[in-house]
């Protein structure tokens, strides 16, 4: 969406760190708090706000069964699903291939 590559790597950290809490056992808010991150990047782990927030809902309705709700955001954020779903498997292609060097 044309986003600055520090606002492309927010939203990489953004995604990586929402399953912290799922790798660590422990509430997603105990986890966060220490690393002291940007509040865009606070907000939209724990809240699901702004732009941040909105990509990870996105990603989060992507991985279950079609709802839509997804559709609504991406409508939202003036997203063509077509170039969305091409994105999401480049981006599942690309966690093939590092899986696959490792």
């Amino acid at each position: 969406c044309g986003a600055s590559r520090d606002a492309c790597d927010s939203a990489f950290m953004t995604g990586m760190f929402s399953l912290l809490d799922v790798l660590f056992g422990l509430d997603l808010e105990k986890v966060l708090v220490p690393l002291h991150l940007e509040d865009e990047v606070m907000d939209a782990l724990l809240l699901h706000k702004g732009f941040l927030g909105e990509c990870l809902e996105m990603a989060l309705l992507a991985e279950g069964t079609l709802d839509p709700r997804l559709s609504e955001l991406l409508m939202r954020r003036e997203i063509n699903s077509d170039a969305y779903y091409q994105a999401l498997q480049s981006g599942y292609q690309w966690v093939n291939q590092v899986c696959k060097e490792f």
